[in-house]
């Protein structure tokens, strides 16, 4: 699930700043930007009942600004908070439980956290299920 909320937050973030802005998932890309760069900071899991359980994540979306662009940084933070406040992950709509942010050293820092709930799959459905009912009536009269 980690990874299908990452790719909502680069689909969120393609869909409000467009082509222009790279964004990066992996941390490989370099530092010059104009670009997004998504770092998972956090990831914690509490059990539920019946198999379910929320999964926690937290994630850093900074912003790098191009050669002598840092003005736009500002700027840039407030549609951060607009844009990553809904995602729509794996078809659901995710909202962000909590949401921060600042400028320091001429870059624009996002952190947000999405909750997600899941669930465990059965192991096979009822339908699908071998039963075996012995008769121990029948298993005596062949004594």
């Amino acid at each position: 699930m980690l990874e299908k909320t990452i790719q909502a937050i680069a689909f969120a973030l393609q869909e409000a700043f467009g082509e222009a802005y790279r964004i990066d998932t992996d941390g490989t890309g370099g530092p010059d930007g104009p670009c997004f760069r998504i770092v998972p900071v956090r990831v914690e899991r509490v059990k539920g009942t019946c198999g379910r359980c929320t999964q926690m994540q937290n994630f850093e979306v900074r912003y790098i600004p191009g050669e002598g662009d840092t003005e736009k940084c500002a700027r840039i933070l407030e549609r951060m908070y607009d844009t990553l406040e809904c995602i729509m992950a794996d078809g659901n709509a995710v909202w962000s439980n909590a949401s921060w942010g600042g400028v320091q050293e001429g870059r624009a820092y996002f952190f947000a956290r999405y909750d997600v709930l899941l669930e465990k799959e059965p192991d096979a459905a009822m339908e699908h299920a071998e039963i075996r009912i012995t008769d121990k009536t029948q298993e005596r009269k062949g004594e």
